[in-house]
């Protein structure tokens, strides 16, 4: 019994006094050790993963080009033949063009004579009125009769009154077929009333005298005069008197 309190005054002394600050110090080292190994352990798994993500620039993109900035040019990016065979004409197409653009410059403006006839022979049915009211006998109303009408049998052919080329050939509702001629120099020459089977098409070049068509009953708008012919003509968009250009009226 005295041996066990004797060691327990020399624990409890020992606790109070020196060894107090000892176990202390002993504390404090044990946990100094403990978190220096905690933090040198975190900071190379910190310095593996870092090293395990750096990647090595050589300078080459994925598809082994060299890295380009934006705005600038790479010289060895292989280009496509075809895209160029597109794109640049060929030596002999470029001399083709040049000798088409040679030609349609050196080529003179399309002229006629202006030299006029009587499309058919026949008697004056009724003459141009210059712009002025008279009685159509169709209508039952006065309006200008910007031509003439030339008495003529159906089916008599109605020829080219002078060089040109088929401007039109339509189906007026009112005037029925209708040709017009371009004769150049402002001039133009209308066929009204032909029967529906024509004998020119549209562009064709057209002499003094080429049979455009026939007489018919198309023309709705005369249709109570005898069969005729009603042709006219303009001169710069403005009706004129057809007789007073005629060379054999």
């Amino acid at each position: 019994m005295k041996n066990t309190k004797l060691k327990r005054s020399r624990l409890s002394s020992f606790l109070t006094g020196k060894g107090f600050y000892i176990a202390i110090c002993l504390s404090i080292a044990v946990v100094s050790a403990t978190a220096y190994f905690v933090i040198n352990t975190t900071r190379n798994n910190l310095s593996d993963q870092n090293s395990n993500n750096i990647s090595i620039d050589t300078g080459l993109n994925e598809w082994s080009f060299p890295n380009t900035p934006v705005d600038g040019t790479q010289s060895n990016v292989p280009k496509d033949s075809a895209s160029d065979s597109q794109t640049q004409p060929s030596e002999s197409e470029s001399q083709s063009t040049a000798a088409s653009a040679n030609n349609s410059t050196s080529q003179p403006t399309q002229t006629f004579s202006n030299t006029f006839v009587m499309p058919l022979k026949g008697e004056l049915l009724n003459e141009f009125s210059n712009g002025k009211p008279v009685k159509s006998k169709t209508m039952n109303d006065w309006r200008t009769h910007d031509g003439v009408d030339i008495k003529a049998a159906i089916a008599t052919p109605v020829k080219s009154s002078s060089d040109g080329i088929v401007k039109s050939i339509d189906q007026d509702p009112m005037w029925g077929v209708v040709i017009t001629i371009d004769h150049g120099n402002g001039y133009e020459t209308m066929y009204m009333g032909l029967n529906v089977n024509v004998s020119v098409k549209k562009d064709q070049k057209v002499e003094i005298g080429t049979v455009l068509g026939s007489v018919g009953e198309t023309a709705k708008i005369e249709g109570s005069e005898e069969p005729h012919l009603h042709f006219a003509m303009k001169k710069d968009g403005e009706w004129v008197d057809p007789m007073s250009r005629m060379q054999n009226a």
